[in-house]
């Protein structure tokens, strides 16, 4: 009896005529779910039951009401009421393919917005149909079922924007919560089988859909889960459905609970006002009407708003809360001025009516599935076209070529449909969306009932708003709202670039086996333009608008100094939480209160969960947790640094190579982004704090005359706490590479490896020197001080040209070319791994500090590593290899703890010797500089602690990422000179000027002359005097030292730092050299550019060194050998080298020689220091190691 009364209904209403809906009403109100759920409706509290007071009460039984009210209902003495203005769904919703009838019913609260004169021109009386759901479960129950969570770079940005905790390594999880995963998706890591929320694949495709994603193949598309967090490609769709029909969120959230005692639930109760304290701004409980009645009833604990995007506002608006003058216009008392509320309204726009004509029974036809076979599958199994979400069946995501967005962030979404207006002769659907008989009867009633397929392109990121007012204060009136679509015209033209796609889409092998054809009859409104071209295709969109019913935004959330913020990132508001299904929001102002200076540690401790503004929008790496670590993986890289970076990505770009990527830090954070606090990030426990053996000529004024050696300890290792320089060395140095029998080391074997990580920024993205698309950024920094100028000018005065240091001519002066991106740091991490995060195939484990690479003594091969994580031991075991990427200190410190080293140092220390190679630790080089030279000026064009940290610099870099904290550590301009005593070929520099705006008296001593060693005793004699002096200087930095240094275990405790020494100046040439270039800046002082600030260097002499003639070479000898700084480009302690160097730690292709299975990359393989700040050469040496190991084994 129950399935002829069900097989009744189906007939009846499939024959799209919605009227017999309120008839058949009566006889299913008792029809509870036949073949579906087992759970019962939700029981309807009568008014006289109802408490007068409880905990909380929800506002909304939608999408997020059904599910807040679950989950606060778990904790049992929590009472809470749920009031929702509508009634129980029907059977009818369950139908998927009906999912847009039940939109023309009273279950639809039928709002439309205002006309506009550029869009929704060809609906009826111009008005966009917003459909919102009204009943318990919301929109849930008359939407498209559609499930998709949007790109991880989405809810980074929420963060972003100064909402912590809301990015996607915070919300993922509750994603995942939610969801029980149904048939192939249960096994996929990207989803959850534990939730409440069933999320499967429709069980029913037309071919049309297989055409649909062999085409986007074909034009060079993946086929995609589109919630795994890449979001480029072709998918079929996914939905919330449980065995063939709908799962509402009132199904999935509120049935299973629905015996809970304490919940109560109020349907056809609709709220018209919070009631709120005006004296406290307390929300203390709510009005409603409920059969012609007012009520009231209080909460002891909060009031939660999920009423949706309109009602939200609409009911904070009634309640005093929103613009003020808005209210007062219409007499409503203000109790709080928030000019955000009802404001910043986004939606996902689109256009219908794209259709393609096929000549076969392919597609979704109202003819066919209105029989009884179809019935019949659906009724018996849950199966068949009626499982279709309105016909819906995938989605395609591109990235248009006038997209503003991140290279793997998509601007459009192809919403896939194996079926158009005309398939149900224009009875239901175009009715749904608002098309006027006119349109429909000219264009699509000629094809009513052919078979059809159809995209909408919607846009991803609009940048249009619109707004949602109140037209009265009737709580029952319906607001005002307005869409303001195409207010920003490049909306438009990204849908424009999407139809455009579609039709190219369509002449593709896949559809043409169906001759499917572009339905050519114009719109009445655009037949004046021809058809097809870009005008037509902006005309029609502006005639077809069509919204995805996905307003949001209208109580947006945000931090104190949001103007436009509604709710902070708890979503209160005082006492009153406002929780809204979706909340999309924009940066709108950007301000700090308070004193014009601050402490840089309470600096950090405020921005400590505030990632990344404007910068990179990925979220952070998920950090594996031991327990879900595999046993062997492919391949371990050790250390994620500039190179272990570089070379877990393209490691990951073989899909069969499983990778796990261990660091020993943990992640950075915000004021590493900040580059003119570069130094400041060094006195911090994201520095292995390493410090030199106290040397005889050289730091001598520095503490303990021990040389501070900077190692990056985190995501990103170096390039987290580097000046971010970027600058590649002179061919030269790679071409000696390859004379040192290097083959494949060559300047033109390595110069390809440069461009392939580079996406150069700015004016240097035309560069034939330099290349975009790679995913390490590199620009000029965005401000510059009036010094800088006067370097460059000076430099020509002298007669030097200014160069691209990066064009392999290395003869000149230039502005500084750094790793930022829009004015942020861009580290190895950011760069290369966060975007990379959720391919499968790489574990990332993080605070596992490795201690021991693991050698088969009998066959010499490296098999896995022991790494220490929460102080405990751990094995992992490499199947392929096990890579080093620990730096130049680490990486022989780990060998000579493995037994790979100089055989007399091992033995000494009690190691077995698995491998006897004397290089390992020796060859270290660096480049040695000094900050003894220093000059004053008489204007405040310099960089100075109390000028940066006032809030006008902080707000324009938190906002435009401009302003002098853009400055890397201070770093402007770059200068490369051949001094007189040079033994370097006649177009080789040897000296690196680095021109800094600043000297070490810019923050008066308090940190960068810390994280440098300087000490008290230097510091206080000669540049305190000058503390509240402007000045500029230049550190002269050698290219070609010829001293040598070392690296040695002190002991075999794997914790214990390494012994080292620099060595520096053990060759008295390298010291000559960078006098020689203090000789040369001083000249330069004396320029007219630098003189009209009357530039003078500053002459207290360095303690030390007071019995010399200051400014003679002596005197500046001595300066430089107390005030030695080096420039942390430390290399060379596991040489590159041929088998007949006995000195060689590597081979050519990164080896360790005598052990299989075990390579080094990082800077320790360079065999020679090149005239290059390292970071980026450690990318290079990453790019060419990528590979040689995928050609190693044939990938």
């Amino acid at each position: 009896m129950c399935s002829f009364r069900l097989l009744l209904f189906l007939l009846v209403v499939i024959q799209f005529s919605h009227g017999f809906l309120s008839q058949l009403e009566a006889v299913l109100v008792k029809y509870k779910e036949l073949f579906d759920d087992p759970e019962s409706l939700t029981y309807d509290i009568p008014t006289p039951y109802m408490h007068a007071e409880y905990d909380f009460v929800v506002v909304g039984a939608g999408t997020s009401g059904s599910t807040v009210t679950n989950r606060l209902t778990e904790v049992p003495n929590w009472s809470v009421l749920l009031l929702e203005a509508g009634k129980d769904e029907l059977i009818f919703t369950d139908v998927p393919l009906l999912a847009g009838h039940f939109q023309l019913t009273d279950y639809n609260w039928g709002y439309k917005a205002m006309r506009q004169e550029g869009a929704c021109l060809g609906l009826e009386d111009q008005r966009c149909p917003w459909p919102r759901g009204k009943g318990m479960g919301g929109t849930s129950i008359i939407n498209y079922m559609i499930y998709t969570r949007g790109h991880p770079k989405d809810y980074d940005g929420w963060e972003q924007m100064g909402n912590p905790g809301w990015g996607w390594r915070d919300v993922f999880k509750y994603f995942l919560k939610s969801e029980n995963a149904m048939e192939d998706l249960a096994d996929s890591p990207f989803h959850s089988t534990d939730g409440y929320l069933d999320v499967t694949r429709n069980v029913f495709r037309t071919p049309l859909i297989d055409a649909f994603i062999e085409s986007g193949k074909q034009s060079g598309f993946k086929e995609i889960d589109y919630n795994s967090g890449e979001l480029i490609g072709f998918s079929r769709l996914q939905v919330t459905q449980r065995r063939g029909a709908r799962c509402s969120a009132s199904k999935a959230f509120l049935r299973p609970i629905r015996k809970r005692a304490n919940l109560h639930v109020a349907k056809e109760a609709i709220v018209t006002k919070i009631l709120i304290s005006p004296k406290s701004k307390t929300a203390w409980g709510v009005e409603f009407a409920r059969n012609g009645q007012r009520y009231y009833v209080r909460a002891r604990k909060e009031v939660i708003l999920s009423a949706g995007a309109i009602d939200s506002p609409k009911l904070l608006m009634l309640s005093g809360v929103g613009p003020r003058e808005h209210l007062q216009a219409l007499d409503i008392k203000v109790l709080l001025d928030l000019p955000g509320v009802g404001a910043n309204l986004q939606e996902h726009v689109s256009m219908s009516g794209l259709t393609f004509l096929v000549n076969e029974t392919v597609g979704v036809i109202q003819n066919r599935v209105a029989t009884i076979g179809p019935i019949l599958r659906y009724i018996n199994d849950g199966i068949g076209p009626l499982t279709l979400p309105g016909g819906v069946e995938g989605l395609g995501y591109l990235r248009t070529r006038v997209a503003t967005t991140p290279s793997d962030y998509p601007d459009l979404e192809l919403i896939f449909a194996s079926g158009s207006l005309n398939s149900d002769d224009g009875q239901v659907v175009r009715k749904g969306i608002g098309v006027t008989d006119e349109i429909y009867n000219h264009v699509f009633k000629p094809i009513n009932s052919r078979d059809a397929w159809t995209v909408w392109p919607m846009i991803l990121k609009p940048n249009s708003r619109g707004w949602v007012r109140l037209k009265s204060k009737n709580p029952f009136a319906w607001p005002l709202m307005f869409g303001n679509y195409f207010d920003d015209p490049n909306d438009l033209e990204a849908i424009v670039e999407g139809i455009k796609f579609s039709i190219e889409l369509n002449k593709k092998v896949a559809f043409q086996r169906f001759n499917s054809t572009l339905h050519g009859i114009p719109l009445p409104g655009c037949a004046f333009l021809r058809f097809g071209t870009d005008d037509y295709w902006r005309c029609a969109v502006r005639q077809m608008t069509t919204t995805l019913h996905h307003q949001c935004g209208t109580a947006k959330m945000g931090p104190v100094h949001d103007l436009s913020a509604v709710v902070d990132h708890e979503l209160k508001m005082g006492y009153l939480r406002c929780l809204i299904f979706r909340f999309i929001f924009l940066l709108t102002a950007c301000s700090i209160r308070g004193g014009a200076a601050f402490d840089f540690r309470t600096l950090s401790f405020a921005l400590a969960q505030y990632r990344q503004i404007m910068s990179g929008p990925e979220g952070l790496v998920f950090d594996m947790p031991n327990s879900m670590l595999s046993a062997e993986y492919d391949f371990i890289v050790v250390g994620a640094g500039s190179a272990g970076s570089v070379v877990a990505n393209r490691l990951t770009e073989i899909p069969e190579f499983k990778t796990l990527l261990l660091e020993a830090g943990k992640d950075e954070i915000m004021l590493s982004d900040m580059p003119v606090f570069a130094a400041h990030f060094q006195l911090t426990d994201y520095n292995w704090g390493y410090r030199t053996q106290p040397q005889k000529g050289a730091c001598l004024g520095l503490n303990d005359q021990r040389c501070v050696w900077p190692r990056g300890k985190g995501m990103g290792g170096s390039s987290i706490i580097n000046y971010m320089i970027y600058t590649r060395g002179h061919p030269r140095d790679y071409d000696g590479w390859e004379e040192m029998g290097n083959p494949g080391w060559g300047w033109k074997d390595v110069y390809k490896y440069f461009l392939k990580s580079e996406n150069a920024r700015g004016n240097l993205a035309g560069s034939p020197h330099h290349s975009t698309g790679g995913y390490l950024d590199v620009e000029r920094i965005r401000y510059r001080t009036p010094l800088v100028d006067a370097f460059i000018k000076s430099s020509e005065e002298m007669g030097h040209k200014q160069i691209d240091y990066n064009s392999g001519e290395l003869m000149g002066f230039s502005y500084l070319q750094v790793n930022q991106r829009e004015g942020r740091r861009c580290s190895a991490s950011k760069a290369f791994i966060r975007p990379i995060r959720h391919r499968p195939n790489l574990h990332v484990a993080k605070e596992a500090q490795v201690t021991r690479v693991l050698i088969d003594p009998l066959t010499k091969r490296a098999v896995g590593v022991e790494f220490v994580r929460n102080n405990r031991w751990h094995f992992v075991r490499a199947r392929k290899e096990v890579i080093l990427s620990a730096g130049v200190i680490d990486t022989p410190k780990l060998l000579m703890l493995s037994g790979i080293g100089p055989r007399e140092h091992l033995e000494s220390l009690n190691i077995p010797v698995v491998a006897e190679l004397p290089g390992v630790g020796q060859n270290l080089q660096d480049h040695v500089t000094t900050t003894s030279v220093l000059f004053r000026i008489n204007e405040t064009v310099g960089l100075k602690e109390e000028r940066l940290t006032q809030v006008g610099p902080f707000a324009k870099w938190l906002s435009e990422g401009r302003g002098p904290i853009t400055i890397s550590g201070g770093v402007e301009g770059i200068g490369y000179i051949r001094t007189p005593i040079s033994r370097t070929a006649t177009d080789y520099p040897d000296i690196e000027l680095m021109f800094i705006s600043s000297g070490l008296n810019a923050d008066k001593g308090r940190v960068v002359r810390k994280s440098m060693g300087v000490s008290d005793a230097v510091y206080d004699a000669v540049f305190k005097p000058i503390d509240n002096v402007d000045a500029w200087s230049v550190w002269p930095m050698q290219l070609r030292p010829n001293s040598r240094g070392w690296v040695k275990l002190k002991s075999k405790n794997p914790f214990a730092w390494p012994i080292m020494s620099g060595n520096y100046f053990d060759d008295p040439h390298d010291l000559d050299i960078i006098v020689e270039g203090i000789k040369f800046v001083i000249q330069m002082s004396k320029s007219a550019a630098f003189q009209r600030y009357n530039s003078t260097v500053h002459d207290i002499p360095v303690p030390g060194c007071a019995n010399l003639i200051f400014g003679t070479d002596d005197y500046w000898r001595c300066a430089v050998r107390h005030l030695t700084q080096n420039v942390y480009h430390q290399c060379g302690t596991a040489k590159m080298g041929p088998a007949s160097d006995p000195e060689a730690v590597v081979d050519p292709q990164l080896r360790v020689r005598g052990i299989d299975g075990l390579r080094v990359v990082d800077a320790s393989i360079i065999p020679r220091i090149p005239a290059a700040h390292t970071n980026s050469v450690c990318n290079m040496i990453a790019e060419k190691a990528g590979d040689m190991i995928k050609s190693d084994y044939k990938k």
